[in-house]
């Protein structure tokens, strides 16, 4: 059954057009991606556009799509970068909003690309940097959008264990990410905790 397959042997599948694959890649990350856009936005219209548009893109670049980076990873920046793209253009669009931001927080459209892989590239490094158990709490709660529960019950522990490891999780991931990042990323850490 193909919801068994690891995301890596979804990925390649995906490249060679399999439309099952990529079926069951959005079926996998939907939902987390959906609660990560929502903890910015609160507009659960835009956040389900918002999610389209992302899987849109996974489809668009599967050709070009690295097997030795996390796909739940790569999901996730994609979305953050289209929920701070629609961020902005609200920003722009109301004057009153415009004082939120400063222009040095701003990234350029030429810069974006490259900024994108910088940011992946970070938090795919601290991610695989946690202690294995927390990273598997982490991936399971924070990448695929399942309760601290539902978690406990997948790795046979506790939720009082799991919410442990996610507060040392977290804890080490703000911490690299700014000891780490090349520039500025105001709404970063709460997108992304």
């Amino acid at each position: 059954m193909i919801t068994n397959l690891t995301d890596i042997e979804l990925l390649e599948m995906l490249r060679n057009d399999n439309s099952e694959a990529f079926r069951t890649l959005y079926e996998r990350y939907h939902h987390a991606i959906y609660r990560n856009i929502m903890l910015l936005l609160h507009d659960e219209y835009t956040t389900a556009d918002l999610v389209q548009e992302v899987f849109l893109i996974l489809w668009e670049k599967r050709k070009k799509l690295s097997y030795d980076k996390a796909i739940s990873g790569w999901l996730f920046t994609v979305s953050y970068y289209k929920t701070i793209d629609y961020i902005r253009f609200i920003t722009r669009s109301n004057k009153n909003l415009n004082q939120l931001f400063k222009k040095e927080d701003l990234i350029e459209p030429a810069e974006k690309e490259n900024s994108f892989e910088q940011h992946y590239t970070l938090l795919d490094e601290a991610i695989k940097r946690l202690p294995l158990r927390c990273r598997r709490a982490f991936e399971l709660c924070k990448l695929q959008g399942l309760s601290y529960e539902e978690a406990s019950v997948m790795l046979g522990i506790s939720k009082y264990t799991i919410n442990e490891y996610m507060k040392e999780a977290l804890s080490f991931l703000r911490k690299y990410v700014n000891e780490h990042s090349i520039c500025y990323f105001p709404l970063l850490l709460p997108f992304f905790f």
